[in-house]
């Protein structure tokens, strides 16, 4: 962004331009371990570590976080895997998919909650530049956040999607990986 690398590390969000590093803590966030960045509109990323620290919007214009209103901040903690698909925010809570809604304005941003109704128990939440991928127990369940269309994604051999920590996109292929095992679906 802007020609930057951002960076989330145990110290909190880092920039490099190549050659020089700045770096960004989150006191007030309770700490600033960072293992996901999202950019949104304009110059914010949004940055969070499941468990570890609330999530933070922080502007890379000024080098400042913005102020978040519209849901309370122990709410906003028990949020994770936040998904940013062509500027709208999702996340996972108490096993369901919830929708974020998010106004702009130049001095903090507003969120609301819209939960999406799945009928399912979602433990983990993944995406693409265009889709949601939810992991059940059972499944992994393929959602279109524009049309509501959901597809179960077909697992080859043994999984225990339980155990599932990463889920990466390389063009058609999804590489789901865990402590032990990597397994491609195609």
């Amino acid at each position: 962004r802007d020609g930057y690398l951002w960076l989330g590390t145990d110290i909190g969000l880092t920039r490099s331009d190549g050659v020089n590093f700045h770096h960004y803590t989150f006191a007030e966030a309770g700490g600033s371990f960072i293992t996901n960045i999202s950019p949104l509109e304009n110059s914010l990323l949004w940055c969070w570590s499941n468990g570890y620290i609330a999530p933070v919007c922080f502007d890379t214009s000024t080098g400042k976080t913005v102020s978040i209103t519209g849901i309370d901040g122990a709410y906003l903690q028990t949020l994770k895997d936040f998904a940013v698909i062509e500027g709208k925010m999702y996340a996972l809570h108490n096993s369901k998919l919830i929708h974020i809604p998010i106004e702009y304005s130049k001095t903090h941003i507003n969120l609301h909650i819209k939960e999406i109704e799945l009928d399912c128990n979602i433990k983990r939440v993944f995406n693409n530049s265009s889709n949601l991928y939810l992991l059940t127990d059972e499944s992994i369940i393929e959602y279109n956040p524009r049309n509501g269309k959901k597809t179960n994604i077909q697992i080859l051999g043994k999984s225990d999607l339980a155990k599932v920590e990463k889920l990466k996109f390389f063009g058609d292929n999804i590489i789901l990986s865990d402590r032990k095992r990597i397994h491609v679906i195609i």
